[in-house]
């Protein structure tokens, strides 16, 4: 009886935990997207110029779902001094789905992500004294990074969207190559700014 009712209650913290996370189908349905929120984005929705768009990928971390960062440059071929550059995080919910996100990372948003992944990957238990917790950081684009705890585990979601957000579940300790794949890519950016000097 103990037993059960031990249970029913771990499912109902279960349901509301992904209820707490996850749009619904019908708010999906509705949700209008945003307007482009980074500078990535609006310098590639620029018409009647020419853009020259860079792209260099970083790496690729596989779980229960696959995050591929790649560096990006967009630059007008008028004047290649006027530039957007960040990172670019496309998630699949595994990977042989056809469903995927891209969000955009600024370059001046980097540090900032680093910093909230570096908070989030110490994350444990103790930083509330509910059963459950979720600590997230959420960039401009909707690129989202999270350590949750259920029960006794913590494990690491990765997500890019809201209308229609995907998701990829990972263990915690891949959070240390995210974080890395993200320096290599800022590095890979710096580096190609100084070349074109």
């Amino acid at each position: 009886m103990r037993c059960s009712f031990v249970r029913g209650i771990c499912l109902l913290g279960v349901f509301l935990f992904v209820s707490m996370c996850c749009a619904r189908g019908q708010e999906q349905e509705e949700c209008i997207p945003a307007p482009p929120a980074t500078t990535l984005e609006t310098f590639s929705a620029q018409t009647g110029v020419v853009l020259i768009r860079g792209v260099s990928k970083i790496g690729s971390i596989r779980g229960r779902g696959l995050v591929t960062v790649a560096a990006i440059e967009i630059r007008l071929a008028s004047n290649p001094r006027i530039r957007a550059t960040g990172l670019s995080f496309t998630v699949k919910e595994s990977e042989s789905s056809a469903k995927e996100k891209t969000s955009f990372v600024d370059y001046d948003e980097i540090d900032s992500l680093l910093k909230g992944i570096e908070y989030i990957s110490g994350a444990d238990h103790n930083i509330t004294r509910l059963t459950n917790f979720i600590a997230n950081y959420k960039t401009k684009g909707d690129f989202g990074v999270a350590t949750y705890g259920m029960g006794s585990g913590i494990h690491l979601a990765v997500s890019s969207g809201t209308c229609g957000k995907i998701s990829a579940h990972f263990e915690t300790t891949e959070l240390a190559q995210l974080k890395s794949l993200i320096e290599n890519g800022k590095i890979q950016i710096d580096s190609a700014q100084q070349d074109s000097r």
